[in-house]
């Protein structure tokens, strides 16, 4: 189909014009989407250390159970 084609029929008109919407609205919700996972991410690796969720006392070496058996 031609260019032509688009500007005479309402309906091609319309339904290209909702595609091109829809595919800006949701390459935008993706260019956002990727820049806070990023964000994320960095804050993540360089966070505060008091944010960092501490371990377990069970998992600490002196609380291990021994397997040996006796």
């Amino acid at each position: 189909m031609s260019r032509s084609d688009f500007k005479k029929d309402p309906f091609l008109s319309y339904s290209r014009s909702l595609h091109d919407y829809t595919l800006r609205l949701w390459t935008e919700s993706r260019r956002v989407a990727e820049e806070e996972a990023r964000n994320k991410a960095t804050r993540r690796d360089v966070g505060d250390p008091s944010r960092w969720r501490k371990q377990p006392e069970s998992c600490s070496p002196q609380f291990q159970r021994s397997t040996a058996h006796n």
